[in-house]
This record gives structure tokens, C-alpha cells and sequence, in this order.
């Protein structure tokens, strides 16, 4: 028996429309667009926009941890995202960063998915925006641009299995994403390099003005990790131990705050939080590659959603009324 109807019919909602992204169809299910914006430092007060290749456009602003959300309404996939304005670190931040999404949940917006963007399009993110052009935006495609930048760069190693584009992360130094957009800076001028004419370099698919800066990159990020220790999540060093994923809390303060991120790992039969393990999950229908397992933990309820048995997000719940979503 369900610990609870609406929150069953949420996840199911929420699942559909996954399924159909893939065949452009669109729901009217307020299925959330979110993650962090950042640079090194979150993008504090910045304007968000969310341009979709069917529906009207989204706009809100990012908090002071640089995270956003904006629930969708007809919209269909793909979506283009661009964050401008706001401050950095107290500076007024005059650069505007993109980002694209395939699929509703995490999508980040950084100089990473910013470079992701020009490399993907040829083009200059900021007038790609301005009008996208969604034909060629595919898992293919971001793919072949996710791996011609990170060699690019020399992040592979670096970045591991996470994806600038969807993987939720916290702006804090020690956290890998995060080291990384710091690292990305300190190489940059260390070579005397502007972000502009990096970002000219992707779009012309020219990175010959750029010898050395792998290393030079991985030397910045290297002084991080051995260094900073970073805030970021319950526990506190905002780094996750293997086979972890790092979730950011988007939704009501409860037993969670909002921006407060957990590390978590789970599977088909347990979910493993901060001081708690939970097993005996209900399922519920899904169609593949996702599936949802629900874990109760006396008035509340997790409800992990899983792309291709990935944790791609938890859903939050207390009494059965629906408080947020960890993503």
C-alpha cells in the first residue's frame, strides 16, 4: 500500500514526461529546470532565463548560493538557459554564461557549460541564445562537445564521472565541480588569457593559442584539492566519498533548509543519508531507462528517481504532503 496518493502521482507525472523527452512532447505536469550557477563563486541575484524549443520562457533569479529553480508548464525540450548580471564574490558579474538541458531536472550554468555551448554550436553562446537553434542540440552531439572540451581543457580526470551540464553541485571550494571553475581562473591568468578569448577559441574550434593551459589548469586544481576544505553539505566538507552523489535541497524548510546539500547513496533496496540508512522501499511504475523507489523514514518519505540506475533526483515529502526535491 502507497504511504500516500499525491506524492505517487508527482513522481509518476514526473517520470512520464522524462519518457517523453526524447520524443518532443511536452506536459503540463509543474515539472521542475534547476541548478547552480556559478563560476567558482556562486552568481548571487542573478536573472535567469529559460528559452525552450516549444513553450513560453521562464525567468527567476538565483539565490545566494548561486542556486535557481523554475517549474516547467507546457514546455518542451531541449532548453537553453543563460544567467546574466547579478554579483560574483560582492562584484557586479558583467559576463553571461548558457547552458542547454535534454532532459528536466539538473542543468547547470558555469563558464564549463558556457564553453560546452560554443563548442556545441560553433557559435558565441550569448547570440546562439538569442536564438537557438534546438536541430542539432542532442545527447550525440553534447556528447562528442562534453568530450572534445574536456580534453581540450585536461579536465577528464579531473572531472570524473561528473557532467558539468546535470551533475548537482555545491559553490564551494573543495568541491570537485567547483575546484575545477576555480582552477579554470587561475589558469587563465596565469597565462595571461582573458575568458573571452578562451571562449573564441572553443567557438572556432581553435585551441592552439592555448598550449599549456591543460597543465596549467591542473596544477591550479591540484593546489585546491590539497588545500581547501570547502563548506558544501551536511558534514561539511563539500566532497562526497565514493559511489556518493551530491544533492542540493530545492523546496520548504523542514528537516532540510533550503541550498542545504546532503551526500547520498542509493540503490534498488537501501538509501544511505547523513547518520541514516533506509531500506524496504515501494516501487513505483516507471518506463525505462528511470525508475522510482520510495524509502519512508517515519513521517517523511524519500523518493529517489533513477535514470539508468543513476541517482538523478529525491523527491521530499512529509505527511504525505510534497516539501521539495533534492536534485
Amino acid at each position: 500500500m502507497r504511504a500516500f496518493n499525491r506524492f505517487y502521482w508527482v513522481a509518476t507525472a514526473l517520470v512520464a514526461a522524462l519518457a517523453a523527452c526524447g520524443g518532443g512532447g511536452s506536459t503540463s505536469t509543474p515539472i521542475t529546470l534547476g541548478g547552480t550557477a556559478a563560476v567558482g563563486s556562486p552568481i548571487v541575484a542573478g536573472s535567469i532565463q529559460v528559452s525552450c524549443a516549444g513553450g513560453a520562457a521562464l525567468t527567476t533569479t538565483t539565490s545566494t548560493t548561486g542556486t535557481w529553480q523554475v517549474a516547467t508548464s507546457g514546455q518542451t525540450l531541449p532548453c537553453a538557459v543563460q544567467v546574466s548580471g547579478g554579483t560574483v564574490g560582492g562584484v557586479a558579474n558583467t559576463t553571461p554564461y548558457h547552458s542547454v538541458a535534454l532532459a528536466f531536472g539538473t542543468v547547470n550554468v558555469t563558464p564549463l557549460t558556457d564553453l560546452v555551448v560554443a563548442q556545441l554550436t560553433g557559435s558565441a553562446p550569448q547570440t546562439w541564445f538569442a536564438s537557438p537553434a534546438f536541430a542539432a542540440v542532442n545527447s550525440g552531439a553534447i556528447s562528442t562537445a562534453l568530450t572534445a572540451l574536456n580534453n581540450a581543457l585536461g579536465i577528464t580526470a579531473t572531472l570524473g564521472n561528473l557532467n558539468p551540464l546535470t551533475s548537482g553541485f555545491t559553490a564551494a571550494t573543495g568541491n570537485p565541480m567547483d575546484n575545477t571553475l576555480q582552477a579554470l581562473k587561475t589558469a587563465l591568468t596565469a597565462q595571461s588569457q582573458t575568458y573571452a578569448a578562451l571562449l573564441s577559441a572553443i567557438e572556432s574550434h581553435n585551441f592552439a593559442a592555448f598550449s599549456g593551459f591543460s597543465t596549467q589548469l591542473a596544477s591550479a586544481y591540484s593546489a585546491l584539492a590539497t588545500s581547501g576544505s570547502g563548506s558544501g553539505g551536511t558534514g561539511g566538507s563539500g566532497t562526497c566519498s565514493g559511489g556518493q552523489t551530491m544533492l542540493t535541497y530545492q523546496g520548504n524548510a523542514d528537516l532540510y533548509a533550503p541550498a542545504q546539500t546532503l551526500c547520498v547513496q542509493a540503490n534498488a533496496t537501501t538509501l544511505t543519508l547523513p547518520s541514516k540508512s533506509l531500506s524496504n522501499p515501494y516501487v513505483t511504475p516507471a518506463t525505462a531507462p528511470y525508475s522510482i523507489y520510495s524509502f519512508t523514514d517515519g513521517i517523511y518519505v524519500y523518493e529517489v528517481v533513477f535514470n539508468n540506475g543513476v541517482v538523478m533526483e529525491i523527491n521530499f515529502a512529509k505527511n504525505s504532503v510534497f516539501l521539495g526535491t533534492f536534485m
